[in-house]
């Protein structure tokens, strides 16, 4: 049904204003995130636990207003992206693209991704106990 119903919607688009095509598309993307949260939300639920024994010592508006060194940004620069985002582990990579791409805020992220404030911030701010890459401080 929702298959079908993308289907009308892109063949009205072609039709319509740009205004109607660039609300089918954002609706498509966030559609498909959403969908793609939920089919691996037992490896999200597995990435949590290992920051579990994490501590948290920066609030999130700490964490959140941290900036990075002008050679940080050089380093980051220097690295594919994809290899960034191939060692973060699924809870790590759903927040970056919830809040990266989606513009999710902290709310939204603890709701779609099913886990506590305290181990998005525990994410954000700490490596698991497993050795793992963690996100980026900025998320």
């Amino acid at each position: 049904m929702a298959e079908q119903a993308m289907a009308n919607a892109s063949d009205l688009s072609a039709h319509w204003s740009g205004v109607f095509r660039d609300w089918v598309i954002g609706w498509a993307n966030h559609v498909t995130v959403r969908a793609a949260v939920r089919a691996v939300h037992d490896l999200i639920s597995q990435s949590a636990k290992r920051y579990s024994g994490s501590s948290c010592e920066a609030s999130d508006y700490d964490v959140l207003s941290e900036v990075l060194s002008n050679g940080q940004i050089v380093s980051l620069r220097r690295v594919d992206p994809r290899d960034i985002v191939a060692a973060l582990d699924p809870l790590a990579r759903s927040a970056l693209v919830l809040r990266g791409i989606q513009h999710a805020s902290i709310a939204d992220c603890v709701l779609l991704l099913d886990v506590s404030r305290a181990t998005l911030s525990r994410m954000r701010t700490a490596r698991p106990s497993d050795g793992t890459a963690s996100a980026l401080v900025t998320i």
